[in-house]
């Protein structure tokens, strides 16, 4: 079982790689006044490539019986960069999960927390836009004067300042201009995403609604801990019909390190719950897992973003699930 899962796992990681290449060939088609025709044929060998790669995991799944990365297949299979799905691809199950060696322990840490706190991104839901991309470029031309965007950066698990302080050092900015126009930046990211609010096409992750449901009707805090801008986050949910479900969100404003957000986080849910409250995060990079240890909280790994199972596995999380489902089993 376990080779099984492993196999799956690598699959998943060559999933990724073309997930994203294949978006990095529609983005720049998308900016592009003119775009090649290579470009976009690139784009469409890389979705071609992607079904293949699809198949194989599911063929895995179904001879071995495990479908360990079935939510973040069904996930990828929703995206509009990747292909459409065809009948008979989709993932057997979506609520298998390879457990951390530490989850039997952390069963309570887990399951019976009062407070649930969520990622945004690749955990409740899915861009399929370039809003927010667009966004943060036109924060870097005007603020900065740098007509760059974020293209190449490692943003998953970073913050929107985190962002834009890598994009300003990598396009030239000093530190000092940075710090300097730092709030002028953030000023247009808010404005352009509010300005095209209409267009974000957010795609909630597999189980979410569910889960989101249940923890509330059990009585649960719930909220969002994000590196998102709060106008970003909070357009994001509410574009997706899960802005309802949390009762506070703490993101990026003031915080470019994520072990702030989730520290600002932690204290809300005290003060909401009382002093003893056990605060569980769910996230889906290693940057999640981090904050988490570092505030010394309860921390949920799911694998719907791009990171496999076996990749967040290796940080040690309290859990690692496929998709959120499994908080409830």
């Amino acid at each position: 079982m376990q080779g099984a899962v492993g196999n799956v796992g690598r699959l998943l990681e060559c999933a990724n790689q073309l997930i994203h290449e294949s978006q990095r060939c529609h983005r720049l088609a998308a900016i592009a006044e003119d775009p090649s025709p290579g470009l976009v044929d690139t784009g469409h060998i890389l979705e071609e490539a992607l079904l293949f790669v699809w198949d194989a995991a599911k063929r895995i799944a179904v001879v071995q019986q495990c479908d360990a990365c079935g939510g973040a297949l069904e996930l990828a299979q929703r995206s509009q960069y990747g292909p459409h799905p065809q009948e008979g691809l989709k993932p057997v199950r979506t609520d298998v999960s390879l457990r951390t060696a530490s989850a039997q322990d952390s069963g309570l840490r887990v399951r019976d927390a009062d407070a649930y706190l969520f990622d945004i991104d690749g955990t409740l839901l899915s861009t399929r836009d370039l809003v927010h991309w667009n966004a943060l470029h036109a924060a870097m031309l005007e603020a900065f004067g740098a007509d760059t965007t974020i293209e190449g950066i490692q943003y998953h698990g970073k913050t929107d300042l985190g962002i834009l302080r890598a994009a300003a050092e990598r396009g030239g900015v000093t530190k000092a201009r940075f710090e300097k126009d730092l709030e002028v930046a953030l000023t247009v990211v808010r404005r352009e995403v509010t300005k095209n609010a209409a267009q974000i096409e957010a795609v909630v992750c597999p189980s979410i609604q569910e889960v989101l449901q249940q923890l509330g009707d059990k009585g649960k805090l719930l909220g969002v801990a994000s590196g998102n801008l709060a106008d970003v986050g909070w357009m994001k949910l509410q574009a997706c019909g899960l802005a309802h479900f949390f009762q506070y969100g703490c993101f990026s404003d003031h915080c470019e390190a994520r072990c702030e957000i989730f520290r600002m986080a932690v204290r809300e849910a005290r003060l909401r719950v009382g002093d003893g409250a056990k605060v569980c995060f769910v996230g889906d990079t290693p940057a999640d897992i981090a904050a988490a240890r570092e505030v010394e909280a309860g921390i949920v790994a799911v694998a719907t973003g791009v990171f496999s199972l076996e990749e967040l596995n290796s940080h040690q999380p309290d859990a690692c699930f496929g998709c959120c489902s499994e908080l409830l089993s």
